[in-house]
């Protein structure tokens, strides 16, 4: 598992890995201070066992009509002061319910021969990871009971009908109580029993997995099988999760990757990313249905550039312009998304230029509204005459941004190559390919990239 997190983070950076897919983890139940009724004390979360009696403990309420909870109350091992005013924290509600957790299996027994029913609180709760997007979804679906007495509750506290379980005296939903609990209410009617929440995954190492967005952090950590999540500016709530998933594959390595490349020359010289190549034994690239290896004569971390060379001499190969990129200008993209997985036919498509600047104000970048996906890295963009303008290597997260990438300028690869002692091929043209040219051009100079990683 923690082998197709590594690739999700890859992929994050736009370079495809084989293993992108979606990965999903259930069952897991809230374990902050958790009692431990074998040994009668708390347990730290991250010593909390993971067990299906564990969950149904985690994931259940006891129903119990108030008059019957009343009539038999004392036959329990229980704070009776504390259980007579929560009898009474909603006067119009003719039950209570008291969490499972809180007490012991001989005690839940009890409650369920007074007439106590165990409820579900949620049907299904799913932390998903798609290797694709870089995103972490969490959904919970609530079971109907659990759905009901949410909106209950809700709504007698808003309507002032409920009590103070400390004083006994009426609360009043203040102006900052409405502030909360109106939209909350309103929320929850239109939402219905399902709720999700999307995080853009900003990093992993050492089997921590990262996520974030406006309002909560999310840390799921593969060696304990635990998810912390952290609303901003408030306490942390700690999961515990199934063991099996943290175990499989677990420490291995990623094995491949791929990507895009390009010739930029007829001696065979080809440009893709760093991140694309990185840790790679040997590059290989497809042309003409046939495998090559390559050699890779120098990389840029910084940049995020990586020069490779093949014994192919390519039919045509990608110039570059002295010309600056302009905004609103169009380009078009070339490459090979989710990689041969996908299918092994070169993509191509249009978009324009949004910004001659990129990520935190990156000089040597451009900001474009072209779709650039896991796969695409290392490959050409290229304006209407045919020249190449940048070389695509990454995008934000799909579930907070839409059409927001970026791409290195030309002007950068050009630097890069002078610097390897390579003259790029500079060609001063004042008229535009048609399309089918540009298709033809992109056809037999753009190419799979992939290899086995050390």
């Amino acid at each position: 598992m923690r082998k197709l997190i590594i690739f999700l983070v890859t992929g994050m950076l736009c370079c495809n890995s084989t293993f992108a897919e979606l990965i999903e983890i259930e069952k897991c139940f809230k374990s902050d201070n958790w009692w431990n009724y074998s040994k009668q004390e708390f347990t730290e979360a991250i010593h909390v066992e993971w067990t299906e009696e564990n969950y149904l403990r985690g994931n259940s309420w006891i129903k119990i009509s108030k008059d019957k909870f009343l009539k038999n109350y004392k036959k329990l091992d229980l704070d009776h002061e504390y259980w007579l005013k929560k009898t009474k924290q909603y006067p119009r509600l003719s039950y209570i319910v008291l969490k499972t957790v809180d007490h012991s299996q001989k005690e839940v027994e009890k409650l369920k021969s007074f007439g106590g029913q165990i409820i579900k609180m949620y049907d299904r709760k799913i932390y998903s990871i798609s290797t694709d997007s870089g995103v972490l979804t969490k959904m919970e679906v609530m079971s109907e009971d659990w759905y009901e007495h949410l909106l209950t509750t809700g709504t007698e506290e808003l309507t002032n009908n409920s009590i103070d379980i400390r004083t006994g005296e009426r609360m009043t939903c203040d102006e900052s109580c409405k502030k909360y609990l109106e939209p909350y209410l309103k929320k929850l009617k239109i939402r219905g029993k399902i709720e999700s929440i999307k995080l853009s995954i900003t990093s992993y190492a050492g089997g921590l997995l990262v996520a974030e967005n406006e309002m909560w952090t999310f840390v799921i950590d593969f060696n304990t099988s635990i998810i912390t999540e952290k609303l901003h500016k408030a306490k942390e709530f700690t999961y515990k999760c199934p063991t099996d998933f943290a175990e499989a594959d677990a420490g291995d390595p990623p094995t491949q990757s791929s990507g895009t490349a390009f010739f930029i020359s007829k001696k065979g010289h080809m440009i893709t990313n760093n991140h694309v190549v990185k840790g790679c034994k040997v590059s290989k690239i497809i042309y003409r249905n046939e495998e090559y290896d390559t050699k890779l004569i120098s990389t840029d971390k910084t940049l995020d550039l990586a020069l490779l060379k093949t014994k192919v001499k390519p039919k045509s190969y990608i110039p570059f312009s002295n010309d600056e990129p302009k905004k609103r200008q169009k380009i078009i993209i070339a490459g090979y998304p989710l990689g041969e997985g996908l299918s092994d036919d070169l993509k191509i498509n249009d978009g324009r230029i949004s910004s001659i600047k990129g990520f935190k104000n990156n000089s040597n970048e451009i900001t474009v509204d072209i779709a650039i996906n896991p796969g695409n890295s290392g490959g050409p963009i290229i304006n209407e005459k045919g020249q190449l303008v940048a070389v695509a290597v990454s995008g934000l997260s799909k579930d907070i941004t839409e059409g927001i990438n970026f791409g290195i300028k030309a002007s950068a690869v050009k630097n890069f190559l002078k610097s390897n002692k390579i003259k790029p091929f500079i060609e001063n043209i004042n008229f535009s390919m048609d399309d089918d040219s540009l298709v033809n051009l992109l056809e037999e100079s753009t190419v799979y990239t992939f290899c086995d990683i050390e």
